[in-house]
């Protein structure tokens, strides 16, 4: 199965932060239009168009009909009709780190690269409708709108140095943000994993590697459903159904049943067994007691993070072994 690069449609490269944020205010007052949005602003028609793009692009606002946006819901429980400068900046902020292609524009400059090179490495794993030059400007803008950079482009307030074993000692802590848990996660999965696995996946992935100390049974949860997803997606994707099959267990067995183009099975029988194994670990934390026995499961945290972990690799390893063609875990 050959990788599509997921496509993101960019607004102009110098779309400000402040102009966004006016349009998704304005969208707080109710459901709007690009007319009543130029008067808001005393922008262009343009430029409102392009912040337009931007808000959409971050989940703040969402198309209507073919002319009316809303704000999004979980949106809407943060912003008010007159919120401060730093109350907007905080959730542009909030937003831009829940956009993968960000959080993979500042690995690679913890990395070394300049601006332009991270830029163009992400051209080749994301399909965009802008050249790299423009990308560029656009991700250094709101980097440094929204505090990530200084103004000499550093990166600030942002460790980028967490790896697998850092994770069991570090994660939750109050300076741990949703920025460390991407970074960190593609670290692990390594960036081609990661900028193929689709926005809901990682979220699912992030919210369990946040929750794993407090809510070990919740963050399990969370890992089986990144994982359960993942394996229907890559059905879809191939061609084998997956709508008469439930739980994880289910669909790796049928994915493993099917052949691909040259002849082998989608995934591995050792995944199989692996992704068995997962899904037996995310029934403990879904049921709170056994069927024959009565008896609840405890889980603890070394669990939960150790199922996490496990997760990761094997989606790594599914990756690598449908698109590479390459044994590895």
């Amino acid at each position: 199965m050959e990788k599509t690069l997921r496509i993101f449609e960019l607004p102009s490269h110098n779309v400000s932060i402040n102009l966004v944020m006016d349009v998704v205010t304005r969208c707080v007052h109710g459901e709007t239009t690009v007319n009543e949005l130029t008067i808001y602003t005393g922008k262009s028609v343009s430029y409102v168009k392009s912040a337009i793009c931007a808000a959409v692009l971050l989940g703040m606002i969402e198309l209507v009909n073919e002319t009316t946006y809303k704000i999004t819901k979980d949106c809407a429980g943060v912003l008010n009709t007159t919120p401060s400068e730093d109350l907007k900046t905080s959730l542009f902020r909030s937003r831009l780190e829940k956009w993968e292609p960000f959080v993979l524009f500042l690995r690679y400059l913890s990395n070394g690269d300049t601006s332009n090179v991270a830029a163009r490495k992400l051209c080749s794993l994301y399909s965009f409708n802008k050249a790299s030059n423009q990308i560029e400007q656009l991700l250094k803008v709101w980097a440094k709108g929204a505090g990530f950079l200084d103004k000499s482009g550093n990166i600030v307030n942002i460790n980028t140095s967490y790896n697998e074993l850092d994770v069991i000692y570090e994660l939750n802590e109050e300076a741990f943000n949703e920025t460390n848990v991407s970074l960190f996660l593609i670290n692990v999965l390594g960036e081609h994993t990661f900028s193929w696995l689709y926005h809901d996946e990682i979220a699912e992935l992030k919210r369990g590697l946040l929750i794993f100390r407090e809510h070990p049974r919740d963050a399990i949860q969370c890992a089986g459903r990144a994982f359960e997803d993942m394996l229907r997606r890559i059905s879809i994707e191939s061609g084998v159904g997956t709508s008469k099959l439930n739980g994880i267990t289910q669909v790796a067995n049928n994915l493993y049943s099917h052949l691909d183009p040259t002849g082998k099975p989608w995934i591995h029988s050792k995944l199989k067994s692996i992704a068995s194994a997962i899904g037996d670990i995310r029934n403990m934390a879904g049921h709170s007691k056994e069927a024959k026995s009565m008896e609840r499961w405890e889980l603890s945290a070394t669990s939960a993070i150790g199922h996490i972990l496990v997760t990761l690799s094997t989606i790594k390893s599914i990756y690598i072994y449908i698109n590479e063609q390459r044994y590895e875990f």
